[in-house]
């Protein structure tokens, strides 16, 4: 056991070595993914590290990372990554700590008591719950979601990753190697942001002024937050509608406001997913067979938003009704 948890231990932590905060909300489109970073850089302390722990744990901790393991221990993958994996349990709690609110908020204490392994007959040991930590699952879960339509994906604070997504694709900075990307801090590019909004001749000038000065557009129409193929259709129709009719506002349609709630299986789907068992005297169903909320609850999140460069309300409100009355027209 001892083995196993300075396996997990390490892998915890240089996955967070992985992913400098200026990364973290970036991987939508920085690339390469933290994960890979993280091996990158392991395997540049192979020697400490092995002569810390014991001869070849770097090798194995990289493997944990690249989810390459031995049957025996898939349970350390499903806590470094999964539906209820020890990251997702920390930024919801820390995310909601530090943004002053409590849809983040679930019993973590209860949830981690009651974790144990699943064995399905050929040696193979999976995350699994005790039955008494299925209504933590659902709060987990359910402040997962929350946090999708109050935090993550708020109108706000979405107009300023498109901003910071603009800015970062500018930026650029040398990852070669990457190990590189330790050489970087939230101080560094908050700098240069600053020194390009002082600077009219840098090509980020207006982006990096939009966020220095709090200078956002603002939103003049939202769908639901369950968008599928024909609410997106329609987005686009009254965005592109909007463009050629109203060439005096810069319009900018944000469809990229989604993410997943959860990935467990549901039956009667047809999509794979996480087949996450609870475990209750001598027998195990499937989460989303024991909680009615996992099986009927939605597994993405997706709000498609139309923003534009205004201020005027009286304008914005006219905006807004000339979105609405192109929506009924548009199939």
């Amino acid at each position: 056991m001892t083995y196993a948890w300075d396996r997990l231990n390490l892998s915890n932590s240089i996955t967070g070595m992985g992913k400098p905060q200026y990364i973290v909300r970036q991987e939508r489109f920085y690339k390469p993914l933290h994960e890979v970073v993280s091996v990158a850089i392991i395997k540049s302390l192979k020697s400490i590290l092995d002569t810390m722990y014991f001869e070849g744990i770097t090798d194995i901790v990289a493997q944990i990372l690249e989810g390459q393991v031995i049957p025996q221990l898939n349970f350390l993958k499903d806590i470094l990554s999964g539906s209820i994996d020890a990251d997702r349990m920390d930024y919801l709690l820390r995310d909601s700590l530090h943004c002053g609110v409590s849809y983040g908020s679930f019993d973590h204490d209860r949830l981690i008591d009651t974790l144990t392994v699943f064995s399905d007959g050929t040696g193979s040991l999976s995350l699994a719950v005790d039955h008494g930590g299925i209504h933590s699952i659902e709060a987990l879960i359910l402040a997962r979601y929350y946090m999708f339509t109050q935090v993550y994906m708020h109108r706000t604070r979405r107009i300023y990753d498109i901003y910071l997504k603009d800015f970062m694709e500018n930026w650029k900075p040398d990852l070669n190697p990457l190990t590189a990307v330790l050489d970087y801090d939230d101080i560094d590019l908050i700098t240069m942001m600053k020194n390009a909004s002082r600077d009219k001749n840098h090509p980020s000038h207006v982006v990096a002024t939009r966020i220095c000065c709090r200078q956002h557009h603002s939103v003049i129409y939202e769908t639901s937050e369950f968008a599928d193929a024909r609410t997106l259709r329609k987005a686009k129709g009254i965005f592109q509608n909007l463009e050629n009719n109203s060439s005096n506002y810069n319009f900018i349609l944000d469809e990229k406001a989604k993410g997943s709630i959860h990935k467990f299986f549901v039956p009667g789907e047809h999509d794979e997913g996480i087949e996450l068992q609870v475990v209750h005297k001598q027998r195990h169903t499937l989460i989303t067979e024991e909680s009615s909320i996992l099986e009927k609850i939605p597994k993405l999140f997706h709000v498609v938003r139309i923003y534009v460069n205004e201020k005027d309300q009286a304008k914005l409100n006219d905006l807004r009704i000339k979105a609405k009355k192109i929506e009924g027209e548009v199939m």
